[in-house]
C-alpha cells in the first residue's frame, strides 16, 4: 500500500533537524517499507542499509548543510553495505568516527551502489560522510 510508505517518509522528514548532526536519534526503517522519493520541498539526503541490495535495517539522513561532515550514529559504525544519495548530491564516505578522515569512497552519486562489497575496502567500513550539491 503506497500510503503507509508516504506517511513513514513524512514522519522521517518531519523529525530531522536543521543542524549537521541530528539532536534526536534518527528514525531507523526497513528498506521494504519506505518509498525513496523525497518531496520536492525537502532537502536531499543519504539513504543506506546494513545489508547489500538496500535490505535489512536502513536509515535516511537529511542533508541540511551540504559540505559539512556528518557522523553516523554509533549503532551504525562499520555496518553500511548499500548506500545511495538522493538526486542532486555527490557524497564522499569516510572511516573516521569523529570526523571525515580516511576517505574510502569519493564522489558517490545517485543511484549509489547496492553493494559496497564491490568497492573494497568500503563495505562495513563507513562511519562518516560529506555531501555536496551538484
Amino acid at each position: 500500500m503506497l500510503i503507509q510508505p508516504l506517511l513513514l517518509l513524512s514522519a522521517i522528514l518531519g523529525t530531522t533537524t536543521a543542524t549537521a548532526l541530528p539532536k534526536s536519534p534518527p528514525i531507523i526503517v526497513d528498506a521494504a517499507t519506505i518509498n525513496r522519493t523525497v518531496a520536492t520541498n525537502a532537502n536531499p539526503g543519504l539513504f543506506f542499509c546494513a545489508d547489500p541490495g538496500f535490505k535489512g535495517e536502513c536509515l535516511w539522513i537529511e542533508i541540511n548543510s551540504p559540505g559539512l561532515c556528518y557522523l553516523l550514529p554509533a549503532s551504525w559504525y562499520n555496518r553500511m553495505s548499500a548506500v545511495g544519495p538522493d538526486p542532486g548530491l555527490a557524497c564522499d564516505l569516510f572511516r573516521g568516527k569523529n570526523d571525515c578522515t580516511d576517505q574510502i569512497f569519493k564522489d558517490l552519486k545517485n543511484p549509489g551502489t547496492p553493494d559496497l562489497r564491490r568497492f573494497p575496502p568500503s563495505d562495513d567500513a563507513v562511519n562518516s560522510f560529506r555531501c555536496r550539491r551538484i
